[in-house]
């Protein structure tokens, strides 16, 4: 039913026309308004936050370290023994009357001195090709054949020299930083550049 209303007396549903209606006040929010992000602008955001590079553990350094080594010891040695990168001879084998080439995938780099401690590990002069028959543990292997291993570097360096390196097992004063590994390991990475472009 209509109504009059009680500005202007003119017919309405309510006590005011739509043009005399009293306004409600609006009420002030008990929280500011936050900004609100559009999904490109977050993206962008969270990217920034990542940082650029991933810290390194020191395990993962030592393992690339190690590769990197370990590829330049069996380069280095496909081509002094048999002119190519494809195949290699074993240093123990050969010393046992077996000079026949191996492929490169068969051979390994092998310490003539165990352990393998930090004075040994990245040794140039000590580590050398070996197939995966002499450088393997027993039963499934020779466990290094360091006899013949000795024998061979004695021929190659002398004896004064070996016995030498022989005590390095004990020495625990090399210690490599994760710095030191990362360094070892593009030192290495470069020194295979080289010799594949000796070919």
């Amino acid at each position: 039913m209509s109504k009059a209303c009680k500005t202007c007396s003119k017919r309405s549903y309510n006590e005011y026309c739509m043009q005399h209606k009293p306004r409600t006040p609006i009420k002030p929010r008990s929280k500011p308004l936050q900004a609100t992000r559009s999904k490109k602008t977050h993206k962008l955001s969270t990217k920034a936050k990542k940082p650029a590079t991933k810290p390194v553990k020191r395990s993962k350094a030592k393992e690339r370290a190690w590769k990197a080594f370990s590829d330049w010891v069996r380069l280095r040695d496909c081509i002094a023994t048999t002119g190519t990168r494809e195949y290699g001879i074993c240093i123990t084998c050969a010393e046992r009357g077996d000079p026949s080439w191996k492929p490169y995938k068969d051979l390994q780099a092998g310490h003539a001195v165990g352990g393998r401690g930090n004075a040994v590990l990245f040794h140039e002069q000590i580590v050398s090709i070996q197939c995966g028959y002499c450088n393997r543990k027993p039963p499934m292997g020779l466990g290094g054949d360091y006899g013949n291993y000795t024998i061979a570097l004695i021929k190659r360096y002398g004896l004064e020299k070996v016995e030498a390196w022989q005590k390095l097992r004990h020495d625990t004063s090399v210690k490599y930083s994760i710095a030191d590994l990362l360094e070892i390991e593009q030192k290495y990475k470069e020194k295979i550049e080289y010799y594949k472009n000796m070919l």
